[in-house]
């Protein structure tokens, strides 16, 4: 769930972020000596309001870049996030409890299609 975090990024920097994002998967993966380690990644946080919305400011610009992952990085998926319920009393986009819940359901769903899930 990086790419909401770019934000804070200067503006110039943030196109930088699929390219960072690349280097830290392909870090991971040589230090583990996996170099075809699958990758969940969270697609934009599509139920976002405000400048985070996917029409905001930020989402503008980040949303693109995030749904550039898979075409840049083998191996990753990203996770949906339409329809999932974010914590209106925390702030405007973050999920809440039932959002984790449906988010990681479809995780594994995605991880039982690829047949990266080996358990029944």
């Amino acid at each position: 769930m990086l790419g909401i975090t770019e934000r804070h990024l200067p503006t110039a920097d943030q196109p930088g972020y699929p390219a960072r994002v690349q280097q830290i998967i392909g870090d991971i993966r040589a230090d583990l000596g996996e170099p075809n380690l699958p990758v969940l990644y969270c697609d934009y946080e599509m139920n976002a309001t405000g400048d985070l919305a996917p029409t905001g400011a930020v989402g503008v610009v980040i949303l693109p870049l995030t749904r550039m992952l898979p075409g840049l990085i083998s191996n990753l998926v990203l996770v949906p996030t339409d329809n999932i319920p974010r914590a209106d009393y925390e702030d405007d986009h973050h999920f809440n409890m039932t959002g984790h819940q449906l988010w990681a359901q479809s995780a594994i769903g995605l991880m039982q299609t690829k047949g990266w899930f080996p358990w029944k």
